[in-house]
């Protein structure tokens, strides 16, 4: 239990309406500089998006997926027989410089998965690949597809809520592919894009109709 010195005691109502303090017992509490240097080593900041901590504008896009068993839920690449059957996302990166900054957010959109009753207890994680050529490429790529290319970027699996990956990229088309580490799970995803540059193209791939924002 936090014992020290209760800071908001010596705040006005006025001042404490500024601060967004309230009587409410939400979890948080206030304390003083002195307090706060003896009492704790460490601080961690959580971002809810790119921008809300470096103050720049970021571009995003999400799609609300699922993995649905004996169709979309294919695994990860080591089911190359079946891992090109995940939800796919086509991504396009603009603009002149040599590399943008994009963010890849994946979240496991129930609380309790395959039957676990564990809080993300499904393995998540993601793959991206570069298109050389969109016009010789055949959409939604497919297996020849996962085996002669290399993947750009990745994700690896884990059982977290969210899984988040920070990347450079040059400008060019990619192909985002969702997956669990195992094939044959259902699960429902959100997938959250952010880019320093606008997504002249953020498109679902797949065969199953999917809603997207």
């Amino acid at each position: 239990m936090w014992k020290g010195n209760d800071v908001t005691a010596e705040l006005t109502e006025r001042k404490k309406k500024s601060l967004g303090i309230s009587s409410d017992i939400d979890g948080g509490f206030y304390v003083s500089k002195e307090d706060f240097v003896k009492n704790f080593d460490a601080v961690q900041i959580v971002g809810l998006t790119p921008d809300s901590i470096e103050g720049s504008k970021w571009h995003m896009k999400q799609f609300y997926g699922s993995w649905i068993r004996g169709a979309t839920a294919g695994g990860c690449i080591n089911h190359i027989n079946t891992f090109s059957n995940n939800p796919q996302f086509l991504i396009k990166l603009t603009g002149s410089k040599a590399e943008y900054t994009c963010v890849i957010g994946l979240i496991q959109k129930s609380a309790k998965q395959a039957g676990s009753g564990k809080i993300g207890s499904l393995q998540i994680g993601y793959a991206v690949y570069q298109l050389e050529n969109l016009d010789d490429t055949k959409l939604p790529v497919d297996k020849e597809f996962c085996l002669k290319n290399r993947i750009k970027v990745k994700v690896g699996y884990t059982n977290k809520a969210e899984v988040v990956g920070r990347f450079q990229l040059s400008p060019g088309y990619y192909v985002i592919i969702p997956s669990t580490f195992g094939p044959s799970v259902d699960g429902e995803f959100l997938l959250r894009i952010f880019s320093e540059k606008a997504l002249s193209t953020a498109k679902h791939l797949c065969r199953f109709c999917i809603q997207s924002s």
